[in-house]
């Protein structure tokens, strides 16, 4: 059996000049596939989802990312004087700027797109890992 009567194309009416059956075959498999494709496309370009998706990528790229920076840069420039001064680190603020470690992380698998997982402010900030031994946080 022809593999173009297989799928069910009894004869060519758009390509009259074709020949070879199997040829039409594959020739309505590709317009029919563009014609859901451009149907896929319409309807991932209505998506909410997608819109919200760029709007938090852009946020967390021009605003929460400057204020990630500031907030390390200050961090380190406390943590070199209080090393200077006191000899040792702030292990407050080294936990802070951990848990800051994990959060930008997250953010940016979510910018990337390795991750559907929304970032702080949309699910709990960074817990601390189980293998802290300060009794205090912040």
């Amino acid at each position: 059996m022809d593999p173009a009567q297989s799928l069910g194309f009894q004869g060519c009416w758009r390509l009259r000049w074709c020949k070879i059956p199997a040829c039409c075959a594959l020739f309505h498999l590709a317009v029919d596939g563009i014609y859901l494709m451009s149907t896929d496309r319409q309807d991932r370009l209505r998506d909410g989802q997608v819109w919200v998706r760029l709007l938090l990528m852009l946020v967390y790229l021009f605003v929460v990312f400057e204020l990630v920076a500031l907030l390390v840069g200050i961090g380190m420039l406390f943590q070199f004087v209080y090393r200077l001064v006191k000899g040792e680190d702030a292990h407050r603020l080294k936990d802070f700027l951990a848990d800051l470690n994990t959060f930008i992380h997250s953010a940016l698998q979510y910018v990337t797109f390795n991750s559907d997982e929304r970032p702080f402010p949309f699910c709990d900030w960074p817990a601390p890992s189980s293998s802290d031994d300060h009794s205090s946080r912040y």
